[in-house]
């Protein structure tokens, strides 16, 4: 089969399927294509000097942000990711004076021009995911040994492929253990001096199968684990260590410095059967692992939200649903996503966090789905069942109390649907995360956020009610008796004798802001401003979108200067 390369080099631009991604390449900048013998597709870059020298920078040129056909303002947004495999050089390309040169160029771009904050770097444990070939110029004091990994019968009856693997056929150079923080040192110390923020450690359960002739399994993954402990400690003060492939036990207990750890066997997005798998066994166990350590997973876990697409494969209506505009994402308070229910046969799966004033449920059919011991791949099983059905009641999100703002809550909720924007009022026992409270009689309001938003209770950062009844204020802190509210408490006072409530919310991020009222508000405002709002008197849906008028009074007083 003959590969088509897609990555070349021409008049100066570094060209990846038709957009350009560098610009400025100087002239001295060789390359050729790696696909000719390598299945995978790049290209290789040389470049020759005049003068002989054993350090030479030589600046690639200028980035270039591609959006790959989206608006202009997701190309502005757009993060590159260059990724630089398999270069070797015959001589030394750092030297000690200078020992970051290359890399922090590629920090700071990442930095200075594309606005990212941390920059984490992709190791092994036993430090690439060879090893350290033995007999390295350079490296003889770190005393690596070719080292094959033993695996366990159980083990290659259900992942067949590791016994031709080529580590398990080649072998793998592995650093003595007594000599590994000094390598783990040289290796951080090195990516810090470059800007590096952090490293994310891979296939930490590779220790167990390398164990033989080292002392037994439990000492030399302790030994290990206490060197890249003490490592990150000295290099990453901000203890900026993220644990993947490490659900073995002595990993999970030997290691003190993790922050974060991977909850899951890896996401296989195209392989829609392996999906529900997915669900349930990071929902399980995160409610372990959460004990001790920050596990990954989505917003229902409360945890690090990763994206990992290649150029030109994002989802930007997806990723507006998960991030904020300024970069931030919307998280839960638990670190887990606890399960409401066992799963059994023919149920519903259903997971719970919490915000400050809501909770969250999550409701998955992760029926059909499991590993097939004889393909050896996740097979779906049909279970003569098209759909399942279950009872969805507040008290599922078991913390939800803590939402209600009233110590007599009776348990009433709203729920609020995001897959198709529904609003439902249902009394005690019946469901969702958010608690009500009778302000006055009559009159009951729920906030849900930024209702496009998956975790649309997340981005209330503040919730309080002040009762006001004619022309007296009730309950009304003085922080918000200012110009903010002055307008609407106006009119409320206006209408002497009549009982009213006065709600303000902090909410952070920009789009639709959602909450259930059980009245139409006489009033919706934004500073001292009126503010636009949409409201459904069958349901109580509340919407308004107060980012809109921000931009139009700015628009305005632009035009007016």
């Amino acid at each position: 089969m003959t590969i088509t390369p897609s990555v070349w080099i021409f008049d100066g631009k570094w060209v990846i399927r038709g957009p350009t991604i560098i610009f400025g390449i100087l002239d001295v900048v060789v390359s050729s294509s790696a696909t000719s013998s390598d299945p995978i597709d790049g290209i290789i870059l040389g470049a020759h000097f005049t003068e002989h020298s054993c350090h030479h920078v030589l600046p690639l040129g200028g980035w270039q942000s591609v959006g790959f056909n989206q608006p202009q303002e997701e190309s502005e947004r757009h993060n590159a990711l260059l990724r630089l495999t398999g270069i070797k050089e015959n001589k030394k390309f750092q030297s000690k004076e200078d020992p970051a040169a290359g890399i922090e160029t590629i920090v700071q771009v990442a930095k200075n021009n594309y606005g990212l904050k941390y920059v984490y770097v992709w190791q092994a444990i036993t430090g690439y995911w060879g090893g350290v070939h033995p007999g390295v110029e350079g490296m003889e004091e770190h005393g690596s040994k070719m080292q094959h990994p033993k695996i366990s019968p159980r083990v290659a009856e259900n992942e067949p492929w590791l016994m031709t693997d080529a580590i398990t056929l080649q072998g793998l150079g592995l650093v003595n253990p007594r000599r590994a923080y000094k390598f783990y040192n040289k290796l951080h110390s090195y990516l810090a001096a470059a800007g590096v923020d952090g490293v994310k450690v891979d296939v930490r359960c590779i220790l167990e199968t390398l164990k033989a002739g080292l002392g037994g399994r439990v000492e030399f993954t302790r030994k290990y684990h206490q060197a890249l402990d003490a490592s990150v400690a000295k290099n990453f003060p901000d203890n900026g260590c993220i644990a993947c492939t490490s659900h073995n036990t002595d990993a999970l207990y030997c290691s003190k410095q993790m922050a974060v750890v991977r909850a899951s066997d890896d996401f296989y997005s195209r392989d829609p059967v392996s999906h529900t798998i997915h669900i349930a066994s990071v929902a399980y166990h995160s409610i372990f692992l959460s004990e001790f350590i920050l596990p990954d997973w989505d917003t229902i876990g409360g945890g690090p939200i990763y994206v990992s697409d290649a150029p030109g494969k994002h989802n930007f209506e997806l990723l507006r649903k998960l991030v904020l505009p300024g970069g931030s994402i919307l998280l839960l308070v638990l670190h887990k996503a606890a399960s409401s229910q066992t799963q059994l046969v023919m149920v519903l799966l259903k997971i719970w966090n919490m915000n400050k004033f809501t909770g969250v449920l999550g409701v998955y059919n992760c029926q059909g789905a499991a590993w097939s011991s004889t393909e050896k791949k996740n097979i779906f099983r049909h279970t003569g069942s098209d759909a399942l059905s279950c009872a969805v009641k507040g008290s599922d999100v078991h913390l939800i109390s803590e939402a209600a703002m009233d110590r007599d809550w009776n348990g009433d909720c709203i729920l609020y649907r995001h897959r198709d924007g529904r609003l439902v009022v249902l009394r005690r026992n019946a469901a969702m995360p958010v608690s009500l409270k009778d302000f006055v009689p009559g009159f009951r309001f729920a906030p849900l956020g930024l209702v496009d938003m998956f975790d649309a209770g997340g981005s209330v950062d503040g919730f309080t009610y002040h009762i006001l009844g004619g022309a007296n204020i009730l309950e009304l802190d003085s922080t918000v008796a200012g110009e903010m509210n002055g307008a609407l408490m106006s009119s409320m006072e206006n209408r002497s004798g009549d009982a009213a409530a006065l709600v303000c919310m902090e909410v952070k991020g920009c789009g639709r802001l959602g909450a259930y009222c059980s009245a139409e508000p006489r009033k919706c405002m934004l500073g001292s401003a009126d503010v636009e709002f949409s409201y459904d008197p069958s349901s109580g849906f509340l919407t308004l979108q107060p980012d809109k008028h921000a931009r139009g009074q700015q628009e305005s007083s632009q035009s007016s200067d």
